[in-house]
């Protein structure tokens, strides 16, 4: 009721203008978790058991951690929602970012692990000491990166060591502490100390038992509760001079070659030489991407590495170019499309590659960057092992707008991100499509068994995946199987089970088909003729287990 109440999302819209709906639904599910987890420590079981405390702020760190399993919201729902909303930061943010979300959060946490053991042991603090962990569990430090991340902002990491922005966030969170999070209790004293948030929720904090709070700080040390709001008011005006005089003006004196004494022009399109390009490659931009932008996306990097690997190849004398080897000449960008101010997702290029004899070779190429494919094998418990006997393969039923489909029947799949293993992006996709928790370790890569390095037949470096469109795309698709043995009435739980994060637009319906019925039913999905394939030959060499 209290976050239903209090309007966070439309708080969010105040904090971050510029935020597009994926930022702000990642922003809002933080806050809503934030009130939420807060209490546990406040008035909740948490506030006087350190043991508890410590064992509920570990496993929220462990959720920042790479490989950390996904966490459903019947299971843990406060773990779910944080870990939902670390995930949409994680997409877009940036290395540095995410290194000082992190410590943000860090420092939230140790603050409430420190206001439990003042509570617990009744240790005494003075207004200096209370300040100085209230501070920290207020909660505003990690809003800053996540206003950093929802604005598209990229600021660099030696800015918040200059000692004004160490003071400014200092001060930020004082005046929320003092000030911000109105509650509907309100003290019998002058008007303009009843804006402030200790002020405010005294009463009700009084009620429940909670001592974390400056009024009672400074009731402890004989003051009224008049002398007590009368002195929150001047901590509060204190700081707000500090804010806009002091402060400000030594942040506009630091920075002022941030800011452009002229409106700086619209960028036009540009050019740079290929790094390590020999000859000299151009690279022609549109206006909506930069140079480090392009170089710093994954779908371009493992391209032009692999091409470059490919042409040195070419020195060989045995190599079938080698008496007229192609050259990488020239690279136009031709459009971008972005996920989010800071996501780059799709881009379309074209690559000048010929010889000097003027011979050309087709280089119109669609950069997306790998998938995974996984294919998922369900037999009953009551047939024998190790056999084929009523083996069904789960497909998706989804939309496919390129394909012109609304219903196109494929293998569960989905795009790989920066981090993590293959076997771990399969699994990430496996759940989310199919609502299926698999283990990594229960995962059999069939491309790797089934395709050899090709470092080791044509020595160049490509993936050990299939690739569905290499005539005009870049994606590579490795393919997992996972076999599980289930009770047959399970089956039909499968069947017809909408799945999908619909916030990502996708909606998804599972269909159950025969394992052998596979080569027809997903005859459209190069992903499910790629791994019914692999399947059946590996199974036949005896590569892996039925």
């Amino acid at each position: 009721m209290q976050c239903s109440k209090s309007g966070l999302a439309y708080l969010g819209t105040i904090w971050m203008p510029d935020a597009d709906e994926e930022a702000l639904l990642v922003v809002a599910i933080w806050m809503h978790w934030v009130f939420f987890f807060d209490d546990q420590f406040d008035e909740g079981h948490l506030k006087d058991d350190p043991e508890a405390a410590k064992e509920e702020v570990l496993a929220m760190m462990a959720i920042m951690t790479d490989g950390h399993p996904v966490i459903s919201a019947s299971e843990n729902p406060l773990r779910h929602m944080f870990q939902y909303s670390w995930f949409g930061f994680r997409k877009r943010a940036s290395p540095s970012l995410q290194e000082r979300y992190k410590k943000s959060m860090k420092d939230y946490f140790d603050g409430l692990l420190r206001q439990v053991d003042v509570i617990s042991e009744s240790i005494a603090v003075n207004v200096e000491e209370f300040m100085d962990f209230r501070r920290s569990t207020i909660g505003v430090y990690p809003c800053h990166e996540l206003i950093e991340y929802a604005q598209g902002i990229e600021l660099p990491s030696h800015v918040f060591d200059h000692k004004a922005v160490i003071e400014l966030r200092r001060i930020s969170s004082d005046l929320v502490c003092l000030y911000e999070d109105t509650h509907d209790t309100i003290l019998n004293i002058r008007s303009q100390s009843a804006r402030q948030n200790d002020v405010l929720s005294y009463r009700k904090d009084l009620a429940l038992g909670v001592e974390h709070n400056i009024i009672h700080i400074y009731r402890k040390q004989g003051l009224s509760e008049q002398e007590a709001a009368d002195a929150v008011e001047e901590m509060f005006n204190a700081l707000y001079k500090g804010c806009t005089t002091r402060m400000l003006s030594r942040l506009r004196l630091t920075a002022r070659h941030l800011f452009p004494s002229r409106i700086a022009p619209v960028r036009t399109m540009s050019s740079f030489v290929l790094p390590n390009s020999s000859p000299e490659c151009v690279v022609n931009l549109t206006n909506d991407i930069t140079k480090d932008q392009l170089l710093a996306f994954t779908a371009f990097k493992n391209w032009i590495s692999t091409l470059q690997h490919s042409l040195a190849r070419q020195q060989d004398k045995e190599h079938v170019f080698h008496d007229a080897p192609y050259k990488l000449r020239k690279i136009d960008v031709q459009a971008c499309d972005w996920f989010s101010k800071t996501k780059l997702g799709f881009v379309k290029i074209k690559a000048d590659v010929t010889n000097d004899r003027g011979e050309y070779l087709p280089g119109s190429i669609f950069l997306r960057g790998g998938s995974v494919g996984m294919l998922l094998i369900l037999q009953p418990d009551d047939v024998p092992e190790h056999t084929e006997q009523d083996k069904y393969v789960i497909l998706t039923v989804q939309p496919r707008i390129p394909a012109g489909s609304l219903s196109l029947v494929e293998l569960p799949a989905g795009m790989l991100d920066d981090s993590g293993t293959f076997a771990g992006g399969a699994a990430k996709e496996i759940e989310e499509e199919t609502g299926m928790k698999v283990p990594e370790s229960q995962l059999i890569d069939l491309t790797a068994l089934a395709v050899p390095k090709t470092e080791d037949t044509t020595g160049e470096a490509l993936r050990q995946a299939m690739y569905p469109s290499a005539g005009g795309c870049d994606e590579f698709i490795p393919l997992f199987l996972h076999q599980r043995r289930v009770k047959r009435e399970t089956l039909k739980e499968w069947q017809g089970k909408l799945t999908g994060i619909r916030e990502h637009g996708e909606k998804i319906t599972l269909k159950l088909v025969r394992l052998e019925d596979l080569w027809k039913e997903g005859g459209r999905d190069a992903k499910a003729l790629g791994a019914w394939a692999f399947y059946e030959g590996l199974r036949k060499e005896g590569k892996i287990d039925v």
